[in-house]
C-alpha cells in the first residue's frame, strides 16, 4: 500500500505532517477532547456523512437549586455522546459519568457557579468533534421581601396592592381569583409593583397575588392578598384584631403553621392563604394564633395501629396548647372526627346529665364533650366553634359512608347534639359541597396513604370553599357575640 506523505506550511509557519487525510501539528500533544470545533476524521470514508454540530450547547444563568439542562444536536452516522466539564479553577475538562445523552439534566451543587460544560460527539467510523462550551452561572432568585396585605374596605372605595421584591431588573405582573374560581387569571395592564383600582361588585372575597420575573426569567410569586366589602359602617371590621386557633386533625395542616405529622406543604397547595382556616380569618379580618392539628389525629383514645404514635385532641397537653406567649385565642375552631370514624371509634351515650369526669373518652362523645370542657375551663372567655366531620368518598364511591358503630350522619348527630349541651357554635362543615350528594372531584386531593381511591383531603379549591363558607357562618351565628368578645374584662 502506498502512503501519500507531504510536508506543508502552516499559516504560521507551523509544519503539518499530513497522511491520509489527518492533519497534526507537529510537536503538538492536544488531545481531541481539548480541539474545540476540530474533527478527527480516522479511517474516514467517502461514504460517510462528516459530523456537523447544527445547535450548540447554550450557556445559561440559573438559580443554584433548579434543574440545568444542556443540549447539542448534530447530523451525522451512528452518532454517540460524552460530555465533559471544567469547574471555574481547573485547567483541564475531566469526563462527565454517565453523560452519554444529547441532552442532560442535572440539579447543580454549589460548585457549578462559573462550571462550563461540552459534548463530545463521535459517529460510528471513529469520527470526532467537540461542542463549544456553555458556562451555567448562577443567580440569586427573585425574593418577595414585602407582602401586598389584604384589607377590608367599603364597596366604591379605592384599593391598593403593592409588593416589594430583591433581584435583577425586575418585572411584575398582577393575577386575581374571584370567590368560586378554582384558578388565578391574568390582571390585565397591571404590571407595577403597586397598582390602584376601584372594585366593582364582584371583588368582594377576590385573591390578588403578583408574579416577579427578574431578568434571566426567574420568577416567583407573592402571598395572596384578599379584598373584603364592608357592608355597612356599623359592620365596619368587627372581627379586626381577634385572635383565631385551631384544635384539628391533617385537613388543618400547614408546614410551618403546624408542628406535628404535617400533610399540606406548598407543592400540594402553593399557598397558606388558601387553607380553610386562613380563609376564615382573612375573610373576618381576624388573625391565626395557633394550628395546633396534626395528620391521623383522633379526637378519642383509641388503640388502632396508625393513631397510636398521634397525641388524641381529648389529651390535656393539645388542650392547653391554643395560646402562645401571653395571647390567648377569642375563637377557637374545632375540625375533627373523620379520623375517630375511620378508627371505629363508638358513638358513646354521654348525655350531658352524667357527670364528664366519667366519661368513657375512648368514644366520640365522651372524648369530644370532653374536650371542649377543656377548652372552655382554659379559655373561658373564648368563642368555641365546633365543624362538623367532613365527608371523605370512600374508594371513589359517592355512597353512604358506614363503620362497624354506625354511618356518619351518626357522628355527625352526634357530635350536634354536644355542642348544643355545651353551648358552642355547630357548624355544618357538609353543606358547603363535601356531602355524597354535592361531592365533586375537583375539590379533593388522593390522600398519599390511600390504597383504595379515598379521597380524604380537600385540595385549594375546596379548602377555599370551605373556609368561605365557614367564614360566613361565624359571621352569621355570632353577631351578638361580638361586642362581648371585644369588651370581656
Amino acid at each position: 500500500m502506498k502512503i501519500r506523505r507531504m510536508i506543508a506550511i502552516g499559516l504560521a509557519g507551523s509544519i503539518f505532517l499530513l497522511t491520509g487525510t489527518n492533519a497534526v501539528a507537529s510537536g503538538s500533544s492536544r488531545s481531541d477532547t481539548e480541539m474545540v470545533g476540530l474533527a478527527d476524521s480516522k479511517g474516514a470514508n467517502s461514504d460517510i456523512t462528516p459530523i456537523t454540530i447544527t445547535s450548540q450547547p447554550k450557556s445559561q444563568t440559573v438559580i443554584k437549586e433548579n434543574a440545568v439542562t444542556v443540549s447539542v444536536s448534530a447530523q451525522g452516522t451512528g452518532l454517540q455522546y460524552q460530555w465533559y466539564y471544567k469547574k471555574k479553577g481547573q485547567d483541564s475538562f475531566s469526563v462527565w459519568k454517565g453523560r452519554v445523552n444529547a441532552k442532560e439534566t442535572v440539579t447543580p451543587n454549589d460548585t457549578w457557579d462559573g462550571i462550563q460544560l461540552r459534548c463530545l460527539i463521535k459517529d460510528s467510523s471513529g469520527n470526532s468533534v467537540t461542542s463549544e462550551a456553555a458556562t451555567i452561572t448562577f443567580v440569586s432568585e427573585p425574593r418577595v421581601i414585602g407582602q401586598p396585605e389584604s384589607c377590608q374596605i367599603r364597596f366604591g372605595d379605592k384599593i391598593t396592592v403593592s409588593v416589594s421584591a430583591s433581584g435583577e431588573e425586575l418585572q411584575y405582573q398582577w393575577y386575581f381569583k374571584k370567590m368560586g374560581q378554582s384558578a388565578f387569571s391574568l390582571w390585565k395592564n397591571r404590571t407595577h409593583s403597586t397598582e390602584t383600582a376601584t372594585p366593582n361588585d364582584t371583588w368582594n372575597g377576590i385573591q390578588l397575588v403578583c408574579e416577579v420575573t427578574d431578568k434571566y426569567g426567574n420568577t416567583v410569586r407573592s402571598d395572596a392578598a384578599v379584598i373584603t366589602f364592608i357592608q355597612n359602617a356599623e359592620d365596619e371590621k368587627p372581627w379586626q384584631g381577634l385572635k383565631v386557633s385551631v384544635l384539628g386533625d391533617s385537613i388543618s395542616t400547614y408546614k410551618g403553621w403546624s408542628e406535628y405529622n404535617t400533610y399540606y406543604t406548598s407543592s400540594k397547595i402553593p399557598s397558606v392563604n388558601s387553607m380553610w382556616w386562613k380563609q376564615v380569618c382573612d375573610l373576618l379580618g381576624a388573625e391565626p394564633l395557633v394550628i395546633e392539628a396534626r395528620g391521623s389525629s383522633c379526637c378519642a383514645v383509641s388503640d388502632v395501629s396508625w393513631t397510636k404514635d398521634i397525641t388524641p385532641a381529648v389529651d390535656d397537653s393539645r388542650c392547653q396548647q391554643l395560646h402562645r406567649d401571653d395571647d390567648e385565642p377569642d375563637i377557637i375552631l374545632i375540625a375533627m372526627g373523620v379520623n375517630d370514624f375511620q378508627a371505629n371509634v363508638p358513638l358513646g351515650n354521654w348525655d350531658g346529665h352524667s357527670d364528664l369526669s366519667t366519661s368513657d373518652i375512648r368514644t366520640w362523645r365522651g372524648a369530644y364533650a370532653n374536650t371542649i370542657e377543656k377548652i372552655h375551663a382554659r379559655y373561658p372567655y373564648a368563642l368555641v366553634f365546633c365543624l362538623s366531620p367532613c365527608y371523605f368518598v370512600k374508594g371513589n364511591s359517592a355512597t353512604v359512608n358506614v363503620n362497624r358503630q354506625g354511618t356518619y350522619q351518626d357522628y355527625e348527630n352526634a357530635t350536634r347534639e354536644v355542642c348544643e349541651l355545651l353551648q358552642c357554635v355547630y357548624i355544618d362543615a357538609n353543606q358547603f359541597g363535601f356531602t355524597r350528594q354535592n361531592y365533586t372531584p375537583r375539590n379533593f386531593v388522593l390522600d398519599d396513604h390511600a390504597t383504595d381511591g379515598s379521597l380524604f383531603h380537600p385540595n385549594a379549591t375546596g379548602q377555599e370553599i370551605l373556609g368561605q363558607s365557614v367564614a360566613a357562618e361565624v359571621k352569621d351565628k355570632a353577631v351578638g357575640y361580638i361586642n362581648w368578645l371585644k369588651n370581656r374584662g
